[in-house]
């Protein structure tokens, strides 16, 4: 009791410390509560000080203090009156301060804010342009609609400015002033055109970027500024370069059609298509000289240092190719790959589009190959899954030694500890192989099969201790095996198909260790493809002697007996199956004893055709169809319809009704006859088909079971059986992973696109994310704009570049044939076709300089002059004399006239004298 008595007074001594202990840190709270509130009522009171300070010093320090709040995330709009009031201050580091504060609060306080306009707008009229500058800046940031207006009439007075900063801070500022009031468009599109034919590229940029965003669809206002943006591509800053090369882009497929030139035939074929990359005709795709100009200029960004900048020339290059041509997209490749040595986010998006370009043209990457080689410890799946990809797609088109390297690389990582990276890298083995097989490499196919075959048996052995991992490797490399053996099966080389067959004895001897239910059920199935391939001990009198010697050589292998040996070693553990091997078993007995009643049959008629030639007028058919003898001693057994018809009194058999039956009935309605019957075979599928599987407790064994019963109980549906069964089936293509989520079509270097690769084409939704814009489809011919309309005061070119106006680059089988420009590197080959008449070579037409074409205008000229003044002097000598043969006219009329009149005088004289 003591004892209690003492512990009952500890546990009271111990509350009224707790109790004490936390009345004391509740008051210290308070305290330091009221300290803080008072620290900081007093920092308040301090900031108001400094801002309404008379000196510019504290002024500048106050300010300092409130952008210092803003930056640690705390509400400073209750200074709002103190700071504005200083907007007018002619220290320029307080004016930037009080600018950036009125951005931050100027939409919380609108009235308080439309004070400072006045003052904003008289900084617009400063000595110095910066202050100009963040005045216009400052105007277009703050939200306020009512001075929308305001702020339209300042960004048009900035646009006329003689600097270019401040014409730039114009531009950046139309896009905030078209949010603000939409009504502005008009007024802001003006300033847009006025802006893009600038002088300087620091201004042009930021242009384009007002462009994109206001006014995409306004390109008439590109059509005379194109040649001076491609100009200045180079000199602009790297965003600038990215929304010029994005414009051009989309002005590319909207104003230069696409132009086929038929070197079969005779003419030019033109269209306005997409394009797919098929060339139908064997035409040489022509591009614009104007199209050409920008692709040259944009091969001297490849070395930009955005990688923003170098995804847009990938996409542009990608889009604008002629699709025959891999000459621009060569020339990308590279800077694309030493993208994957930037952060993960950006690798990743170069990935997608190196992946994206190589489902076209895979041979680009190849001499990148090794660029793609894994290290999955410190990659993200992501990361190796499109690196394993592109292993994959350049796997063809790399030298014999680095194939070695990547086959030894993938399977060691088949062997690893993580699931996804061991079924990937399977899945990469067959892709491997597939490609080998499709190029004829059979050295290579053999390989990959090895080294799958080596991860069975291996995985199979181990499978006791070495759990689900080594499960999960059998049956993906026995998936990928049965797609490389249908691959080769198919294939015309019987080379290919021996070793198939091969490959499937060696699995159907893994039956025995392998456990994974999706595993066996594959071997089962390989099985039971080349079912009809098993040894029949009839053919042994065949006459063909390479068949055979082909049969013994079967016989010998194992090859003969693996299907129905098979059958009858999995018959016995029937019931302790997985239901999926179950059904494989179900449809291999099925296979086995199609097989057995085809061979069976083409035995019988083989016999019959023999009989028939050995005796040709001794043999005639019954009535039941089958084939009877006349002779007491026929060499051979009635077999199938052979009747034991009556003879006629003449020593011949009667060609009348007989006992005889159909060939095909086995001499009666049954489908085997009592020797048939009592063969292995045919008992083995009654065992599994009729016994086993229909006490099944799956449904659908049992109704396949049903099924196959019902189409084998009769002869006259073996056929169909037959033509169920055994048809040959098509090879399955292991594509690309990522071949279906590219097929959407996506821009590349989209986000849409990169979501789509990353959850299967789904990601993205049925039109891509919001915002995403598809490049417009190529215009038609005729509805493109003139060339002339990006003439500049009616030049052929703008700007003081010498281009060739003759130079066309035609592509034909990746050549280009180039009249001048900017070399692209490779040889340079003029593309060859047919002349006129259909035979020979048509010479290529001497390219012509800038300046011969003016010199060639100018002797055009005076040779028209010349012409001229020849006419002219003609004119002047036929109109010469035509006035003296009017004159001489005039003179012969006068002369008549003068003798007419001197005759009638003469008549009147003679008249007036006496007759005598």
């Amino acid at each position: 009791m003591e004892s209690l008595a003492r512990i009952s007074n500890m546990l009271e001594t111990a509350r009224d410390l707790t109790l004490e202990a936390a009345q004391s840190a509740s008051a210290a709270g308070r305290r330091k509560e009221v300290l803080g509130a008072g620290a900081k009522a007093s920092a308040i009171q301090e900031t108001r000080r400094l801002l309404n300070s008379r000196m510019d010093r504290e002024i500048l320090e106050g300010l300092k203090r409130v952008i210092e709040s803003i930056s640690r995330g705390s509400d400073c709009s209750e200074f709002f009156a103190d700071v504005v009031k200083n907007v007018a201050s002619p220290v320029l580091e307080i004016k930037k301060l009080v600018y950036i504060y009125l951005l931050r609060y100027a939409e919380s306080e609108p009235d308080l804010a439309l004070l400072s306009i006045n003052t904003i707008q008289k900084s617009l009229t400063d000595q110095n342009p910066l202050i100009r500058a963040m005045a216009i800046r400052v105007m277009s940031g703050i939200r306020v609609p009512v001075i929308s207006q305001i702020v339209a009439l300042a960004i048009k007075k900035a646009v006329m400015d003689m600097s270019p900063y401040v014409r730039k801070s114009a531009a950046l500022a139309i896009p905030k002033c078209y949010r603000l009031d939409p009504g502005t468009l008009g007024l802001l599109t003006d300033n847009i055109a006025t802006l893009l034919g600038d002088k300087s590229y620091y201004v042009v940029g930021a242009a384009v970027m007002a462009f994109l965003e206001v006014c995409p669809e306004r390109l008439d206002l590109v059509h005379k500024h194109y040649r001076g943006l491609c100009n200045m591509l180079v000199e602009m800053d790297e965003w600038g370069q990215l929304a010029v090369v994005n414009l051009l882009t989309v002005y590319a497929r909207k104003c230069f059609p696409r132009v086929r030139k038929n070197t079969k035939g005779t003419g030019t074929k033109k269209g306005g298509d997409s394009g797919s990359g098929e060339d139908d005709s064997g035409g040489a795709y022509v591009i614009d000289s104007d199209l050409e100009l920008f692709l040259n200029k944009c091969t001297f960004l490849l070395h930009s240092r955005n990688s923003a900048v170098i995804t847009a020339l990938a996409k542009a290059f990608y889009h604008l190719s002629p699709p025959n041509s891999t000459t621009y997209l060569t020339v990308i490749s590279g800077p694309l790959v030493s993208l994957l040595r930037c952060p993960p986010d950006i690798a990743h998006m170069a990935l997608i589009n190196i992946v994206s370009i190589a489902l076209m043209h895979p041979s680009l990457f190849a001499p990148y190959a090794t660029h793609f080689f894994i290290q999955p410890s410190v990659e993200p799946s992501h990361l190796w899954k499109l690196k394993m990809e592109m292993q994959t797609l350049t796997f063809p088109y790399v030298g014999r030694q680095l194939q070695n390297v990547v086959l030894t690389e993938l399977e060691y990582f088949a062997k690893a500890w993580d699931g996804e990276l061991v079924k990937e890298s399977v899945r990469a083995i067959g892709r491997c192989a597939q490609y080998a097989s499709s190029t004829g490499n059979s050295r290579v196919s053999r390989r990959c099969l090895n080294i799958l075959l080596r991860l069975v048996t291996s995985s199979s052995s181990g499978s006791g201790s070495a759990g689900s991992g080594a499960a999960t490797v059998v049956a993906e490399a026995l998936t990928v095996i049965r797609h490389i053996i249908q691959f080769q099966a198919s294939s015309p080389n019987p080379n290919s198909e021996n070793y198939a067959q091969m490959v499937v004895i060696k699995l159907a001897q893994a039956l025995d260790v392998t456990t994974h239910p999706q595993a066996r059920a594959s071997i089962i199935w390989l099985v039971g493809e080349f079912a009809n391939h098993c040894y029949d001990e009839d053919n042994d009198d065949d006459e063909d002697e390479d068949a055979s010697r082909e049969n013994e050589k079967r016989k010998n292998d194992g090859l003969g007996n693996i299907a129905a040996d098979t059958l009858r070693i999995l018959a016995k553990g029937f019931a302790d199956e997985n239901e999926s091997v179950r059904s494989m078993i179900v449809l291999l007995a099925a296979k086995v004893y199609v097989a057995f009643l085809n061979k069976r049959q083409r035995r019988k008629e083989k016999l019959k055709a023999l009989r028939v030639a050995q005796h040709p007028k001794q043999v005639t058919l019954g009535g039941g169809g089958g084939i009877r003898s006349v002779q007491g001693n026929f060499p051979f057994e009635d077999v199938g319809g052979f009747g034991n018809g009556a003879r006629g009194d003449g020593g011949e058999e009667t060609a009348g009704e007989g006992n005889g039956s159909d060939g095909d009935n086995d001499g009666g309605d049954g489908l085997l006859d009592e020797e048939d019957a009592n063969h292995p075979i045919p008992l083995l599928f009654s065992y599994i088909v009729l016994l086993l599987s229909r006490y099944d407790v799956s449904y659908d064994l049992r109704d396949r079971a049903r099924l196959f019963r019902s189409l084998l109980s009769t002869s006259s549906s073996t056929q169909l059986a037959s033509l169920l069964l055994q048809a040959p089936k098509p090879a399955p293509e292991a594509g690309s992973p990522s071949a279906r989520s590219l097929a959407t079509s996506y821009t590349v270097g989209s986000a849409s696109l990169a979501l789509a690769v990353l959850d299967g084409g789904a990601g993205a939704g049925e039109g891509g994310l919001r915002g995403y814009t598809a490049l417009p489809e190529w215009v038609e011919v005729g509805k493109a704009p003139e060339r002339e309309v990006r003439d500049v005061n009616g030049e052929g070119e703008d700007g003081g570049e010498e281009v060739n106006l003759g130079s066309a680059m035609a592509f034909a089988g990746g050549r280009v044939k180039r009249g001048g420009g900017v070399g692209m590197g490779g040889g340079v080959e003029m593309a060859v076709g047919k002349g006129q008449n259909g035979g020979g070579t048509a010479k290529p037409e001497a390219v012509k300089t800038l300046d011969e074409w003016l010199a060639s205008s100018e002797e055009e000229s005076e040779e028209e002059e010349d012409e001229d003044e020849d006419e002219d002097e003609e004119d002047e000598d036929e109109e010469d004399e035509e006035d003296e043969d009017e004159d001489e006219e005039d003179d012969d009329e006068e002369e008549e006239e003068e003798e007419e009149e001197e005759e009638e005088s003469q008549d009147e004289r003679s008249s007036m004298l006496p007759k005598r």
